[in-house]
């Protein structure tokens, strides 16, 4: 049968308006119940543990299982329990999870030195993505700049030293994390001889064989110090994450939380990841800052989860995770591909679905996207073709994105950010004005939604809140760049 799942009792929280400084101070209690060690992590960290509590938090279901179980197979067997995190104990991990070798030291040591040692001078790790045919945001100066200034950078260094600095025997001032994939780079083959069967953490397929498991998984290598901590953001695949040493805590947010959490554009360098700092720097009050610039992030229920060693983490495709270290951890990552959004990842790669003559003016070529954009929008989430939740119009849609995406980033990037986002209209009587004005009168017919390659791969997928929705604000900004650049 599919797993049963409960909810740990003694985390439950009765959520009030008016018990709001109750609240924070009940979840910072479950936050340092596990030892003067979690304590001291928070307790540095006031300014975290404050803007933490405007979430509406509750505990992640629990299951145990046993050590013959197919972990994987049992979760996917169960509808409701493969679209929320799950922790799961008692699994075939602890056959050899706990081993010696697991523990920070005597994992790094067995690499000799580390490339690609993340760095960075708060606690909070955010990523830089590229290249710039993928993020072309990164050719606009004042957008690298700024993010920059929160994005990790990487440094090799000797196993030896990366263990002092991990385990606290010394400090630099700097935070260290260092991740790498274990089946792709031949310098783990002592790591990879002391791994178990990842089997059961993996998601089948047709055609899956234990022999083949790499073509199906990407296992990833965490290790990192206390106080660590990788920025809210969110991935595309099935994760079942596999603690080893130490202890980590998930801040678990769902795929409809991208409305509330402000994802980067994805054509920006910090793309799949929440433009919302949990730590901000400077005098104001913190809470006071992310209500005024981040005003639905209270609306954002959340699920919290605690990992020990030997604990797995089940994490559905596009859930938002912030992950702190708490001690320092060795953990392994045990990716599958979701077929859902491999199809979608694809449709941001493709070109305009009709080819435009070469002689075609950049504002006809935007009018062309516009009236494309607007027609696959009002296909695929708008409620009157019949989809629930869905929105009133595709100019709704896309004001939200637009809200959602590009207007927190104008107080960073200023008047001229803004300047340049109006003269990028969308409106369809503004561009048809100019094309009229340079003499460009001959519109191009759309190909008929419903035979578009994007249309049918969006409505293939019944979670319109989540992943749809989610897609489908990557597909507009793509198609826009391609258009007009």
């Amino acid at each position: 049968g599919a797993p049963s799942t409960t909810a740990s009792s003694s985390r439950r929280w009765v959520w009030a308006l008016s018990g709001l400084v109750l609240l924070a101070a009940v979840w910072g209690a479950a936050l340092f119940d596990n030892g003067a060690a979690n304590e001291d992590i928070y307790r540095s960290r006031p300014t975290l543990v404050k803007t933490l509590a405007m979430l509406a938090l509750a505990e992640a279901n629990e299951w145990n299982a046993t050590r013959e179980d197919d972990v994987a197979a049992r979760v996917m067997s169960d509808t409701r329990a493969s679209k929320a995190p799950l922790v799961i104990h008692n699994t075939s991990l602890l056959d050899w999870a706990l081993e010696s070798f697991w523990n920070p030291r005597a994992v790094v040591e067995s690499m000799g030195t580390l490339k690609d040692v993340q760095r960075h001078r708060t606690n909070t790790f955010v990523y830089k993505h590229g290249p710039v045919h993928l993020h072309p945001m990164l050719m606009l100066a004042d957008v690298t700049a700024a993010h920059a200034k929160r994005a990790f950078s990487h440094v090799d260094m000797m196993a030896s030293d990366y263990a002092d600095l991990v385990e606290g025997v010394r400090r630099d001032g700097w935070q260290y994390s260092w991740a790498s994939s274990v089946y792709s780079k031949p310098t783990t083959g002592t790591i990879r001889a002391q791994i178990g069967d990842l089997t059961p953490f993996t998601i089948k397929r047709d055609g899956f064989t234990v022999t083949q498991a790499t073509g199906f998984r990407y296992t990833q290598l965490w290790v990192g110090g206390a106080g660590a901590t990788t920025h809210l953001h969110v991935d595309s695949f099935y994760n079942f994450f596999l603690q080893l040493h130490g202890t980590k805590r998930f801040i678990l947010c769902p795929p409809d939380a991208h409305r509330n959490l402000s994802l980067f554009p994805e054509l920006h360098p910090g793309a799949l990841q929440s433009q919302v700092d949990f730590e901000p720097e400077g005098d104001s009050d913190p809470v006071e800052w992310l209500d005024r610039k981040f005003p639905r992030l209270r609306n954002t229920r959340c699920v919290s989860a605690r990992v020990h060693a030997g604990d797995v983490l089940y994490l559905p495709p596009l859930w938002f995770h912030m992950v702190i270290t708490e001690s320092a951890s060795v953990s392994l990552s045990v990716w599958s591909n979701c077929p859902h959004t491999a199809p979608q990842n694809k449709l941001t790669e493709a070109p305009l679905p009709i080819a435009m003559p070469t002689d075609a003016t950049p504002t006809l070529t935007a009018l062309f996207a516009r009236d494309l954009i607007a027609e696959v929008v009002d296909w695929v989430i708008c409620a009157r073709r019949g989809v629930q939740g869905g929105y009133a119009s595709p100019r709704e849609f896309l004001s939200a994105l637009w809200s959602q995406r590009y207007a927190p980033l104008a107080e960073s990037l200023g008047e001229k950010f803004v300047r340049a986002a109006d003269r990028c209209s969308f409106s369809r009587a503004r561009l048809i004005a100019q094309a009229r004005a340079s003499g460009d009168i001959e519109l191009y017919p759309l190909p008929r939604a419903e035979d578009y390659d994007a249309v049918r791969v969006f409505l293939a997928i019944d979670d319109v809140a989540g992943m749809r929705e989610l897609y489908l604000g990557h597909w507009v900004e793509y198609i826009a760049e391609k258009a007009v650049g």
